[in-house]
């Protein structure tokens, strides 16, 4: 779900919070399969899988997609209380 988030975000940044990603996430947390311990570091768990991303940038030394992940870092971690919210965490 994590990757999920993170893939649409770094596609779109604003569909971090449109529809399809809060209602997936509220109707994911209605059905209660995850611990809340899950969602209180669900943020925690997008960036970390974006580490995954960046390595494979470094991977294929390629500087365009190396700079766009680093600038999705940034961008999840700046707005972190921004998503918390959003995402009713």
């Amino acid at each position: 779900m994590a990757n999920m988030v993170g893939c649409l975000g770094v596609e779109h940044p604003s569909s971090l919070v449109g529809d399809l990603v809060t209602n997936l996430i509220a109707q994911v947390k209605d059905a209660d399969i995850y611990a809340d311990r899950s969602w209180e570091n669900f943020i925690e768990f997008v960036v970390a899988l974006r580490f995954a991303w960046l390595s494979e940038w470094l991977r294929k030394e390629d500087r365009e997609m190396i700079a766009l992940e680093l600038d999705y870092l940034d961008l999840l971690i700046q707005n972190r209380d921004l998503l918390a919210r959003e995402w009713a965490l």
